[in-house]
């Protein structure tokens, strides 16, 4: 991406000055991490499989871990991310209800 921005620059008569910097690093979460496993059973409980991944970007999230936070991303089966046709299905809001029902019943309990 720099090298394109560079480019572009340079065949336009412009000047390129970099100031990037990094405000919120990803994190990874270890599958056996209290939070992750609660999830885990949550969505076995609503039939649905767990499938973890790698955070980067920002979030709320990468903010609460930053300060110390056990804190996770929840994902509800999203569908052309970041784009204008971005959506989800009805039954993946609910679906993903349920499982947040199981984990509160879970943690007043």
């Amino acid at each position: 991406m720099k090298t394109e921005f560079q480019t572009v620059c340079q065949a336009n008569g412009a000047i390129f000055e970099e100031t990037l910097s990094y405000g919120t690093p990803g994190y990874t979460i270890d599958d056996q991490n209290a939070l992750i496993v609660s999830f885990q059973k949550a969505c076995k409980k609503q039939g649905v499989s767990y499938q973890g991944a790698a955070c980067g970007g920002g979030s709320n999230t990468n903010v609460y871990r930053m300060r110390g936070i056990n804190a996770v991303n929840l994902s509800t089966n999203m569908k052309n991310i970041h784009s204008t046709d971005e959506s989800i299905a009805e039954a993946d809001l609910h679906q993903m209800l349920e499982i947040l029902l199981s984990l509160v019943e879970k943690f007043i309990n």
